[in-house]
């Protein structure tokens, strides 16, 4: 039996438009039967797939498959008319259920579990079509046949050595998720907020407080992180940040960039050294990135760091909505999985707005950012929860190292600009 699942309090609606969007470098990790059914299908038989690999073999130490692709990253199922081959000619069971399952995502908590969608799918951002409510039965069913919400997610620690039962940390979560809506302060701020509410529960350590004092402790955690003179004092005169933080954020910028759809790697050994070099490229921090000039605008490190503007109204909108439903949704304790406590798992889901920002500037060239350059950075930033590279011990040191420093903060108010 699955948990209930539940609806997020922010209305969402979705319906398929066919627009191909989600087939276009996505890179979902196939389940074992996912892979077993797919290649029950014998595709490599038909005329039209002959030498196209249907799957593709991906990681060293732990090896997991993906549905082959394209040089231009589309899925090779994908037709000219924007439908999946395997829908088509064997319905719609036929497909991998990590395929069906998008764009809902499922964040399977104490008693119960979230269902959201994800904001980069161009339908969903432009909230067309039916309420998520509507499609609950057909979650239902995709989450049964593939175990999805049997159990919840591994309880984190609140933060290192303080795990709670699942009602406090819920409670510390609801706060986390009352700062990110207060609409009077821009999103990088109410982050920032969020970030100093962290370090404060951090330094109280919470010795000897539970049960009803909880709560109103809390709440005023929260109300001295939202008022922090700190915070606005950063945010109205933001500082490049240091040096050391500028290199460890450019080693998160490096794993997120290898995630963006228009970012194409190839299966080589020449690809192994272009990837080195980029490394390197990324570790100076000076200079042209002609490592990514295949795939992005022609640019350099310095023009990166200047202020993009005022974003237009719907960008920001989508960036703002991806972030409260974010939030809302408790997505950042996933991270609990790869033994993160929500303090982590919050402070790294800030970093990524950060670069997410950085991302922007990097899809839009010389222009104005549009729709498309953000539904193309949120994907990638969604990719993240689940990508290796920003899972593991080092990722967390990074982010741990940059809090330690001082310079979260920073780097939202900097990038915000």
């Amino acid at each position: 039996m699955t948990l209930p699942i539940r609806t997020l309090p922010i209305v969402e609606s979705w319906s398929c438009r066919g627009c191909g969007f989600c087939c276009r470098g996505t890179k979902f990790k196939l389940s074992d039967e996912d892979l077993k059914r797919v290649r029950s299908q014998e595709w490599e038989k038909h005329p039209d797939f002959q030498g196209v690999p249907i799957v593709t073999r991906h990681g060293r130490l732990r090896k997991y498959y993906q549905l082959g692709k394209r040089p231009d990253g589309a899925c090779v199922f994908l037709t000219e008319d924007n439908l999946c081959r395997i829908h088509r000619d064997l319905g719609e069971s036929a497909k991998p259920l990590v395929c069906r399952q998008f764009p809902f995502q499922l964040v399977p908590l104490k008693d119960y579990a979230y269902v959201t969608l994800a904001q980069y799918c161009p339908s969903v951002a432009a909230e067309m079509g039916r309420p998520l409510e509507e499609h609950l039965p057909y979650v239902v069913q995709l989450a049964e046949e593939g175990k999805l919400t049997i159990k919840p997610i591994k309880l984190p620690a609140i933060f290192p050595g303080c795990l709670r039962p699942w009602d406090d940390l819920l409670m510390v979560a609801g706060c986390l998720d009352r700062l990110m809506h207060d609409e009077r302060y821009p999103l990088a701020r109410r982050l920032a907020h969020g970030l100093q509410f962290c370090d404060l529960i951090e330094r109280s350590r919470l010795s000897g407080i539970g049960g009803d004092g909880l709560a109103p402790f809390l709440d005023k955690l929260a109300a001295a992180a939202a008022s922090e003179e700190k915070s606005g004092e950063i945010f109205s005169r933001p500082r490049r940040p240091e040096r050391i933080a500028r290199l460890l954020f450019r080693q998160i910028l490096f794993e997120y960039l290898r995630l963006h759809p228009d970012y194409h790697a190839r299966a080589t050994w020449g690809e192994r050294w272009r990837i080195i070099r980029g490394a390197m490229t990324f570790a100076r921090g000076k200079g042209r990135l002609k490592f990514v000039e295949e795939f992005f605008p022609a640019t350099t490190f310095a023009s990166l760091e200047q202020p993009v503007g005022e974003l237009a109204e719907d960008v920001l909108r989508q960036i703002n909505r991806f972030y409260e439903k974010a939030t809302a949704a408790k997505q950042y304790l996933l991270l609990g999985n790869a033994s993160w406590t929500l303090v982590d798992g919050f402070r790294t889901m800030a970093v990524s707005h950060a670069a997410a920002l950085w991302l922007l500037r990097l899809t839009r060239g010389n222009r104005q950012p549009a729709l498309e350059d953000v539904f193309k950075v949120l994907r990638t930033i969604d990719r993240g929860l689940g990508y290796d590279g920003l899972l593991g011990h080092r990722h967390r040191r990074r982010v741990a190292f940059l809090n330690r420093l001082g310079e979260l903060s920073r780097l939202l108010a900097w990038y915000a600009q």
